[in-house]
């Protein structure tokens, strides 16, 4: 899509959105962006989603207590719900653009 822009530059990126799901979070990103194609100066509105997959691949993982063993089964909890412990990204899980569109 942007493969063989020359001079690119971006003016403006936003965050327009975001998307909550059980096992997938998405932030919605606009970004103008400046390109020469052909001789001409061209600017486009692009759609990017950045979206948390909680697994690799989006396989869902699960995760217990590191204190008591208990089930997390919320990939935002930080506080085990059984025993007050703290959880440090209990479901692991990473970003990654997902899509890119032009808008």
């Amino acid at each position: 899509m942007l493969s063989g822009k020359d001079s690119l530059k971006i003016h403006n990126t936003v965050i327009s959105g975001y998307k909550k799901a059980l096992y997938e979070k998405t932030v919605v990103l606009q970004a103008a962006l400046q390109y020469r194609e052909g001789g001409m100066l061209l600017q486009k509105r692009y759609v990017l989603l950045y979206s948390y997959l909680v697994g690799k691949n989006g396989t869902v993982l699960t995760a217990n207590c590191p204190n008591c063993g208990a089930p997390v089964s919320d990939s935002s909890a930080r506080i085990c719900r059984y025993c007050d412990s703290l959880l440090v990204n209990p479901l692991g899980g990473e970003w990654k653009f997902t899509d890119i569109s032009e808008g």
